[in-house]
């Protein structure tokens, strides 16, 4: 077999591998810890369209158009974005319910609030151009709960790092980081199967998860930092139950001239 037909072969790990390689090279570049955020949303991005490009076979044509799946059901726009949203309110809530004051709910909220969603949408949607919209395809035989596991793997170890002194999540416990990153992935998951294969839609939820995080800007940070995790973890278990169907069946795809993705039952026993 030639390199094109192993990188085709092997696409999900030559995608994590180039992925997760250029993070280490970006930690270890001696780069300002504030611009790396910035840098790894580009990462998986690059990931995908590398290995798409080497492995040939129309990939990357597939990519892009799943980033443009757009037409529909309103109601899963609603879903997506809605997810996203109830998660932080959530976040709220139990912080309250927990010991925070209510008057500290909502209390920092500021006009700048409302410039955070426009912030962070072009970051996500670039995130799950390569996460979902490359990595849960290169595992189409696999069910989709599997793949969305799998592919949060490298998604999870990505953010790990950031943990590190001088980072982001510097002062930040890191348990949460893990289940809530690997919780978002089977939450896009979901929604980039529900769409038919629309990394948009999963970058749309992704993108609505960050830009409601201002509803919990009078709370404790660290506490909102655990309860996000909790949050996400229960979230991803009701899409599961709910989407039981969809969550067990692999996804393939139904043509090479034809790019839709199409869910492929599972065998009844």
């Amino acid at each position: 077999m030639d390199l094109r037909g192993l990188a085709h072969r092997y696409r999900f790990v030559v995608f994590t591998a180039i992925t997760l390689g250029l993070a280490a090279l970006a930690f270890g570049s001696g780069m300002d810890p504030l611009m790396i955020p910035f840098v790894l949303v580009l990462l998986p991005v690059i990931g995908a369209v590398v290995t798409a490009l080497v492995g040939g076979r129309g990939e990357l044509g597939r990519l892009v158009r799943r980033m443009g799946r757009w037409r529909m059901s309103p109601w899963l726009y609603v879903a997506a974005i809605g997810l996203g949203v109830m998660a932080n309110l959530f976040i709220v809530v139990l912080a309250v319910v927990t010991g925070t004051p209510a008057r500290d709910a909502f209390s920092d909220m500021s006009a700048a609030a409302l410039v955070i969603p426009l912030v962070v949408l072009l970051p996500a949607l670039f995130e799950e151009f390569g996460w979902r919209g490359f990595g849960i395809p290169a595992l189409n035989r696999m069910p989709l709960l599997a793949a969305s596991l799998l592919v949060g793997i490298p998604f999870t170890l990505i953010h790990l790092p950031l943990h590190m002194p001088g980072h982001l999540y510097a002062d930040l416990p890191m348990w949460p980081t893990i289940l809530a990153t690997m919780s978002i992935a089977v939450l896009t998951g979901w929604a980039f199967a529900a769409g038919r294969g629309s990394s948009l839609l999963a970058g749309l939820l992704h993108a609505a998860a960050n830009g409601a995080v201002p509803l919990t800007w009078g709370i404790d940070v660290v506490r909102v930092w655990e309860l996000r995790g909790v949050v996400y973890a229960v979230l991803a278990v009701a899409v599961v139950i709910l989407a039981r169907q969809l969550m067990a069946s692999p996804l393939a795809e139904a043509d090479p001239a034809e790019p839709d993705l199409v869910l492929t039952p599972t065998p009844a026993h």
